[in-house]
Order: C-alpha cells, then structure tokens, then sequence
C-alpha cells in the first residue's frame, strides 16, 4: 500500500480483525508454544512473549524506576529489596496477557515433554514462595530498561537476583528452569555514597564532598536471575515524584518549575 492511500473495506476489516483481542491472544500463544517447546523451557516462551510488547526506556527514566519496591540503592540502577509481593512476577504477566495459565497454555503437550512438565512443577513451587513474601530477602534489583504494556497498564521490567543459597530446597536443575544462575561479579560492583566534611579551626564545615566508594563484587558468590515487572504510576503522589526526578535529572529546571510542570501533568492526567 502507497504512502498517503485510503484503506479499502477489505483492508480495514483484515486490520480490525488482527487489532482484536482475541486474535492477539491466538498470536501470543502460538509464538509461545512455538519457543517452549523448541527450547524446551517455559520461560523461553514467557521471554518471547514479553519481548514483543515492550519498548525501549531512557538511561535515566530506567534508573528512576528500577528503585520501585526496594530498600537501599547499591549504586545507579541497582537496588536491595527485602519484600518479593513488591514485584510481579513477568512470566504471570506474560501469561496473563495470552489469556490463561501455566498449565492450561501446554495442554497434552507438557505430558509429551517431561522436561515441559518438570519446568511447570518447579516454576510453580517458586511462583507460591516468591508471592508469600516471606522467603526471599536481601537481594539484588536492576532496571532492565525497557516497558511493557497489557494494555491497560505500563509496567517496568527489572531483573531480580536472588542469592542462591535461598533456594536450597531447589536442585540445579529446577534453579535453570526458574531463572538463570550467575556470579555476582556478573551482576556488577557495588557502590555507597558518603559525604565528607572539611572544618576550620573551631570547627565549622567550611566545605562537604561527596565521596563514591566502588566495592568490587565477590565472583564466588550465585545468584538466581529471575524477571519481574512493577507498574509505573500514572497518577498520585508517586507520579509527581517520579515526573520532578526525571526533570531535575535531564532538564535542569529549579524545583518550583518542575513543582509547577508536575501539578500541571497531574491536571491533565484526570
């Protein structure tokens, strides 16, 4: 079709057909089955089931949303989180938006495929400890820098690493079908922020720096590399906050500008 040419019926009723719900979900899951079962992993599919509807994310907007659900920054990009319920989960999502379930996607072809069926048993026993919140604790989050929309809401994906040694109830082989297991030296260095007084003589501060202390990552110790999703906040408090961090980040502007820019976005978002 010529740039700047009209849709025939025909071809608006096949684009309205495609753009549905329903057709959308067939698509997803076919795309699915078609990964899993190649690669023998379930993730695999809920990888390529993400993938195709996320979108690239800025640097600095990664940076600002990979701290969702944390508790203590690392360094840019990297959190500590302590509570699991904070996050979602991708593979839920992934599932979510093709319409079913773990189990219910396969069907007969997970009793044909025993690795198929190992990968659901293992991934479901993870799924209920990891939504207890109580199991999990101490580990590392990154921005993985990029969104995702089910078309109701925009999600940011991040990577969560788990310290191994949490799942000692999970063989290797369980931990390979849940994530992915990496050295910590993969994950990358630490980083601690501390603020350095001078003093004169009677000791007023006549001068404070910032000092960045780098501590390098010890490559012994595993992790389990697991994706998950937090929704970004398109309204409220959180939005407003999110909105003036980005602007101070990349703009410059004063705080009473990005307070005026934020209650004007606020404004408009209702």
């Amino acid at each position: 079709m010529l740039r700047g040419q009209e849709l025939t019926p025909e071809q608006r009723d096949t684009l309205m057909y495609n753009m549905s719900p329903d057709v959308i979900q067939n698509k997803l899951k076919s795309g699915f089955l078609e990964v899993a079962k190649n690669k023998k992993n379930l993730n695999a599919g809920a990888k390529w089931v993400l993938d195709v509807v996320s979108a690239p994310l800025s640097p600095s907007a990664n940076n600002i949303y990979a701290k969702d659900g944390s508790t203590e920054k690392l360094s840019d990009n990297t959190y500590l989180a302590n509570d699991s319920r904070n996050f979602i989960l991708a593979d839920n999502l992934a599932y979510a938006m093709m319409g079913t379930s773990r189990n219910a996607v396969l069907g007969r072809d997970a009793a044909k495929n025993p690795l198929l069926r190992k990968s659901i048993i293992a991934r479901d026993k993870f799924n209920k400890l990891w939504e207890s919140g109580d199991r999990f604790n101490g580990f590392i989050v990154k921005g993985e820098g990029r969104t995702i929309t089910d078309g109701g809401r925009v999600y940011h994906v991040k990577n969560v690493f788990i310290p191994a040694d949490q799942l000692s109830d999970f063989t290797t082989e369980d931990k390979g079908l849940i994530g992915k297991l990496v050295r910590q030296g993969d994950i990358g260095d630490s980083e601690t922020l501390s603020t350095v007084s001078e003093l004169d003589d009677e000791g007023n501060v006549i001068d404070r720096k910032t000092k960045r202390t780098r501590t390098k990552s010890d490559n012994a110790s595993l992790y389990l590399k697991v994706q998950v999703v937090t929704p970004i906040a398109d309204e409220g408090e959180r939005a407003i906050e999110a909105d003036n961090i980005y602007t101070k980040k990349t703009r410059g502007l004063s705080s009473k500008q990005t307070d005026i820019q934020a209650e004007i976005s606020e404004y408009e978002r209702f």
